[in-house]
């Protein structure tokens, strides 16, 4: 199959490489930020909103850049903090939780305000994933020393994370997702996955308890709204190679249930189903391998959605399949791509208050 030239509307990609982030559509590339050094960038996120609003971090500084308006604001981390690890701003795009290879805690920033706030767990060794719900109730963050995972209920602060050991693997988690929501009556459970540096790939759900209608209720019986340990819903061992370090990213695909895309440090990339398929009507497809070598795996429902998956690579491409495996798009630049994301047209209103850069 031939590669396309353009992206299909309404498709755009934040692409990233050590020096340049770029916004790539179906009509064009632009520019959305240079740094001074060939080396200065370590990692990047949108924000949740379809704003112009990128969090950027190098060595030292984690950088809020609003690109309507060019302007910035400078977060400068303490001294023994190490470099900026993972960034994610909350669903509604108010806050940014941020990690450090030296700090055992999870950093929060208000958007609105410029100041930090309370740190919302600590880790027996600074956290190597972190990532939360679709709609912000569960902040699930782990570390590798020993291998540990927070559970950390957003509509109680205070109350104290559920400590979670998953029994399937001894290895640490090396990336987590949540699945978005794809039908109703899902109010009380979430969905997630773990990936390990021993190749597993893990699928849990997590029940989420009602919070009673009185503020102080929870306060007075916090063992009525603790969060209780996940239950095991699928595994697959060995996905990838340990020796390489296993998994590197895995999210879940748009209208399955449990199907998921999985990259590896051994350079494959994989599709697998965890868990039952929906039920369908329309053709069905086997497992869909990215690379050279295969996998076997149940076979299940096509849903028709159209799913684009894209890849950077350290050669400086970006590569685009379909749902299918199929290479559909490719994007070639000049320097290695350390990340991509897919973002909307980023033409909502910018939550970045208009004021002079600051630096605590």
């Amino acid at each position: 199959m031939a590669t396309s030239r353009t992206l299909p509307i309404p498709h755009n990609l934040l692409i990233t490489t050590p020096s340049t982030i770029y916004l790539y559509s179906h009509s064009t590339t632009k520019t959305l930020f240079e740094c001074s050094e060939t080396s200065g960038i370590l990692t990047v996120k949108a924000a949740r909103d379809n704003s112009g609003l990128l969090a950027i971090a190098d060595s030292q500084l984690v950088i809020l850049h609003d690109i309507t308006q060019g302007t910035d604001r400078k977060h400068t981390l303490k001294r023994g903090d190490g470099s900026p690890r993972i960034l994610l701003f909350t669903p509604d795009s108010k806050t940014l939780i941020f990690t450090t290879t030296l700090s055992n805690t999870i950093q929060t920033y208000s958007i609105s305000t410029g100041e930090l706030l309370p740190p919302l767990q600590s880790h027996p060794s600074p956290p190597t994933a972190v990532t939360i719900s679709p709609n912000g109730t569960i902040l699930l963050t782990a570390s590798s020393k020993p291998p540990t995972v927070l559970l950390q209920d957003m509509r109680t602060i205070g109350a104290a994370a559920l400590t979670f050991r998953p029994t399937i693997s001894e290895a640490a988690v090396s990336c987590a997702s949540f699945q978005c929501k794809h039908s109703r009556g899902q109010e009380n459970y979430t969905t997630f996955i773990l990936g390990f540096r021993d190749g597993t790939l893990a699928l849990y759900r997590l029940y989420i308890p009602n919070l009673p209608r009185n503020p102080q209720a929870w306060r007075l019986y916090p063992q009525r709204v603790l969060l209780h340990k996940p239950n095991e819903l699928g595994v697959y061992r060995r996905l990838h190679k340990p020796a390489m370090g296993g998994i590197t990213a895995a999210e879940f695909l748009p209208g399955y249930k449990a199907r998921v895309i999985s990259v590896g440090y051994d350079g494959l990339c994989l599709s697998v189903n965890l868990g039952k398929p929906n039920k369908s009507v329309g053709r069905t497809q086997k497992a869909v391998n990215f690379s050279d070598s295969t996998i076997e795996v149940e076979e299940l429902p096509y849903q028709g959605i159209e799913t684009l998956i894209a890849i950077g690579i350290q050669t400086g491409k970006v590569l685009i399949f379909n749902i299918l495996g199929l290479l559909v798009h490719e994007v070639v630049l000049d320097f290695p791509v350390i990340g991509v994301e897919w973002v909307g047209d980023m033409s909502a209103p910018c939550p970045l208050p208009r004021r002079a850069s600051m630096s605590p």
